[in-house]
């Protein structure tokens, strides 16, 4: 085992025999506290989704002005604006082994630094080379803010070497030094570079955060007490496979045409407790977000000494390191966070579920949507951060609290914008369905709530038919703590409560009498049970003449089809039919907009008509709300009218006539989980968030 620099004593002098980095000694000093398979650290775990959670587009941005991977922070976490490093914190650095290398230049030597910040410690790797290109970029920054100040009438004409204003570089380490020398230099390259981050200008330099591996990432939970280990990050190059993401053929990266035909680009890669993620060093982009999963593997490329190769549910990815050393440390951190800190979701579980079996989770049960829909409004109302909520169908335009007696604020659009408005980020998952067969109208939906504030994220997926699938979980958490699971959308139809109506009237109209409404539940009763019975038959004429024989023949070679088509969405296309789908919807989106063309064109509205319009509007939702729990398209029946959701109109405009057709009850159970239970919930919503936008990038690239 090497020997290392403890406390200022020579131990033992430094191992001058290493070709390779030891392994254990790395992962020995990279552990994070805590039992193996420990629940995951709350606080990082939010960090995930509210920073990375939507990579294609929806991305975080680094403050304006800056050219590389810089800082944003509050005026109350001890930094300056736009500063990276604590202001009040000092940066100590202590080498603790010399790795000597051969090559074709001669030997040369890698530091290995031990750094701490504010309760953060890291290990990093460098070579002389490196520190000499800092001391070179630093110079020439250090040289023209003196000059700066010097034109701004700030009198400093005494040279940048002189009385200490800039540390002098150490001298190369001599291949043939004895462990005196050694540990000498150690002691002189550790001054040097203490002096060199002493000033604070020159630390939040983009060469000091690429040497010290420090991002805006770095530092999310402050300063600390207790000593922690921070999250690894580097500049790494990632391999961008021209052969597969631009001609689409299947490549392993591991061969000569891989290599003649791809490119490099260059990332910047940060290992979380669950995640690792590589953003653009010019913009600050997030590139990708890979959750750490039970498919990853870490392994080395054949034909690439100091590549590596992560293998991950979403998307592969090939990473180029400066030399083998920061290869080695880079596979050893990747290790011990899957092995160790990430273990609850990167091994096998019983019944292939993504995560443990949680005990003693900590749970609440709701029948029927009335006390559902009540614990969500509240919770939605209480939300700080984020909001995730993932369904088969979303109506903006329902009312969460029943009856309504406040207006609009209970309902789902209003609620979301308001905690919009405050800062929380709102994802929204929805089945995107094929309108030849459902009338759910999700692209309502998503402009509706898309339009109400640039924090509100809607995702419909799939772009494409699938065979037999499609988003079923229905689920709302909030900030990550609190989760709601089930069968209860929150839309049309799904709110009802114990007494299971088939009328909508109040408690006042249960006193005054049923009325029509009445009648019109026996009437549909009746209907009902007649339903089979007026089945027309065949007659002995048909059955004589053959015709019901061929018509039953044809009816079965064609029932696969037609079943397969139901099943796949398909619609029937005939070219010249009024029937056709596709026909109608393109006339009816030409009418649209030739109709709004001519409304802006002849009949714009003023601030003073919307205003009156929305009083209006007000003024008879107000009257309906005292007459019934379900208003407008609210008031369906799935077995009379199939559930539809039109792209424009009144949202309180009845589609059924209330006094000849009953509601359809719904009843339905759903629960709500908080703790581990709520993050796992979490966890899986990000998953799937992240693979919709992959998906969607690679249909993009296909068509």
């Amino acid at each position: 085992m090497p020997a290392t620099l403890q406390n200022g004593e020579v131990n033992g002098g430094f191992d001058r025999s290493i070709n390779q980095l030891d392994i254990a000694a790395l992962d020995s000093t990279n552990q994070v506290e805590g039992a193996v398979g420990a629940p995951i650290n709350e606080s990082s775990v939010e960090i995930i989704s509210q920073c990375y959670i939507n990579p294609a587009c929806d991305v975080v941005e680094s403050p304006p002005g800056r050219d590389e991977v810089r800082g944003r922070s509050d005026l109350g976490d001890g930094r300056v604006p736009d500063a990276v490093f604590f202001e009040d914190a000092d940066i100590a650095l202590r080498i603790t082994k010399l790795l000597w290398t051969s090559g074709p230049l001669g030997d040369s030597v890698t530091y290995t630094i031990e750094v701490n910040h504010a309760g953060y410690s890291w290990v990093i790797l460098r070579n002389y080379q490196r520190i000499h290109a800092l001391h070179i970029n630093l110079y020439f920054f250090d040289a023209s803010m003196r000059l700066k100040n010097r034109v701004q009438g700030d009198l400093k004409t005494e040279p940048i070497n002189a009385n200490g204003f800039f540390p002098v570089m150490p001298k190369r380490c001599p291949p043939d030094a004895t462990v005196e020398m050694e540990t000498e230099h150690a002691y002189v390259m550790e001054d040097y570079l203490t002096k060199m981050f002493e000033d604070h200008a020159r630390r939040e330099h983009v060469a000091s955060l690429r040497f010290l591996e420090v991002s805006d990432m770095s530092f999310p939970l402050g300063p600390q007490t207790v000593e922690r280990m921070k999250d690894s990050e580097m500049v790494v190059q990632k391999l961008s496979c021209n052969l597969h993401e631009v001609c689409l053929v299947p490549c392993n990266h591991d061969n000569a045409a891989c290599k003649l035909f791809s490119q490099w680009k260059e990332r910047w890669v940060v290992i979380q407790e669950t995640c690792y993620i590589y953003r653009h060093t010019k913009t600050g982009l997030i590139a990708g977000v890979f959750l750490h999963d039970q498919h990853m593997k870490v392994e080395q490329l054949l034909t690439r000494d100091t590549s590596l190769l992560i293998k991950h549910a979403l998307k592969d990815l090939i990473i180029n390191f400066p030399n083998k050393f920061e290869m080695e440390l880079w596979r050893c951190q990747m290790k011990n966070a899957m092995e160790k800190v990430a273990v609850d979701f990167t091994v096998p579980h019983e019944r292939g579920s993504f995560v443990p079996i949680r005990n003693g989770v900590h749970a609440r049960f709701f029948i029927n949507g009335k006390a559902y829909m009540e614990a969500v409004a509240d919770a939605l109302e209480s939300a700080v951060k984020q909001i995730f909520i993932g369904g088969w169908w979303v109506s903006p335009d329902v009312f969460l609290k029943r009856p309504i007696t406040e207006g609009l604020r209970w309902r789902l659009d209003q609620i979301l914008k308001r905690k919009a408005e405050a800062g929380v980020q709102i994802f929204i998952l929805m089945y995107k369905e094929s309108r030849a067969v459902l009338g759910i109208n999700s692209f309502y939906t998503k402009r509706k709530l898309t339009r109400l504030h640039p924090n509100i994220h809607v995702q419909r997926h799939p772009d494409k038919n699938v065979l037999l699938w499609s988003h079923h979980e229905k689920t709302v958490i909030i900030d990550q703590k609190l989760a709601f699971v089930g069968g209860i959308d929150l839309c049309y139809g799904r709110w009802d409560d114990h007494h299971y109506r088939l009328c909508d009237v109040t408690d006042q109209m249960l006193e005054e009498g049923l009325g029509d409404a009445g009648a019109a539940v026996e009437k549909y009763g009746e209907d009902l049970n007649l339903r089979y019975a007026r089945k027309p038959k065949l007659t002995s004429a048909i059955r004589r003449t053959g015709m019901g024989k061929r018509a039953a023949i044809k009816n079965t070679v064609a029932a696969p089809w037609r079943g397969l088509r139901a099943k796949m969405n398909v619609p029937k296309f005939r070219p010249r039919s009024r029937f056709n789908y596709k026909m109608r919807r393109a006339q009816k989106s030409c009418i649209e907009k030739i109709g709004g063309t001519f409304r802006k064109l002849f009949h714009t509205k003023s601030k003073e008509e919307k205003r009156a319009i929305h009083e209006d509007r007000m003024e008879e939702l107000s009257m309906l709300a005292k007459e019934c729990l379900w208003i407008g398209k609210d008031y369906v029946n799935e077995v009379k009218y199939a559930f539809s959701q039109p792209d424009s109109g009144d949202p309180y405009e009845d589609l059924l006539d209330r006094k000849k057709t009953p509601r359809l009850p719904w009843h339905d159970a759903s629960a709500c989980v908080w703790g581990v239970g709520a993050r796992d919930t979490a966890r899986h919503f990000i998953q799937k968030w992240n693979a919709c936008k992959v998906l969607e990038v690679i249909n993009q690239l296909i068509d």
